[in-house]
């Protein structure tokens, strides 16, 4: 059985690289969004992939997200409407699950995201 994907934005932070590590530990296969570089090669040596991005960009969320099966945002973007939103719009009818430590709009995304 291949290893659950899971995509992590905010994954170079405490909490983000917290939560990688011990899902890597426990199987996972982990990818997760960088602003630099260098964070890519940090994360390789590690054992994760990183995608280089912002959280605006919609076509590489859309990307990161459809081969993901959970979605974990731990980016300090999380009060960032735009962000926000895009990932609810990006997440909305996918069955996918996302997991938002600072997000206010959970119960909306739980609403959304019904299967």
């Amino acid at each position: 059985m291949d290893a659950k994907k899971v995509f992590i934005m905010g994954i170079t932070g405490y909490i983000g690289g917290s939560v990688a590590m011990k899902l890597k530990e426990a199987g996972y296969q982990v990818t997760g969004l960088v602003r630099k570089p260098e964070d890519i090669d940090r994360l390789d040596a590690l054992g994760l992939e990183g995608v280089l991005g912002n959280i605006h960009d919609e076509p590489l969320l859309r990307a990161c997200i459809s081969h993901s099966d959970t979605v974990i945002h731990t980016a300090e973007s999380a009060d960032d409407a735009f962000a926000a939103g895009l990932l609810v719009d990006l997440l909305a009818g996918t069955c996918k699950t996302l997991r938002c430590d600072r997000c206010s709009f959970w119960l909306r995304i739980k609403q959304l995201l019904q299967c």
